[in-house]
């Protein structure tokens, strides 16, 4: 069995997340204001990085981004197909 690692995380959540905020057809800037981040460059960078897997989430901000996109938090820890 595969061990997954952090990294391997970080690129599923993330990638669930930008699967969500497309199907929604939300832009990363809007998304980043819907979750009380800055609604600027920053906020959507931030978001940016998220989706790409640099960047991890705080729990807060993962259930904000999950309320933002109303779907359930756990969602985003599911498999890539």
């Amino acid at each position: 069995m595969r061990r997954y690692t952090v990294d391997d995380l970080r690129y599923t959540v993330g990638q669930n997340i930008r699967r969500a905020r497309i199907e929604k057809g939300m832009t990363q800037l809007r998304l980043a204001e819907l979750c009380g981040m800055r609604a600027d460059k920053i906020g959507s960078q931030i978001i940016c990085y998220i989706e790409r897997g640099l960047h991890f989430p705080s729990p807060r901000n993962l259930t904000r981004i999950a309320d933002a996109l109303e779907v359930d938090v756990f969602s985003f820890f599911k498999k890539l197909d």
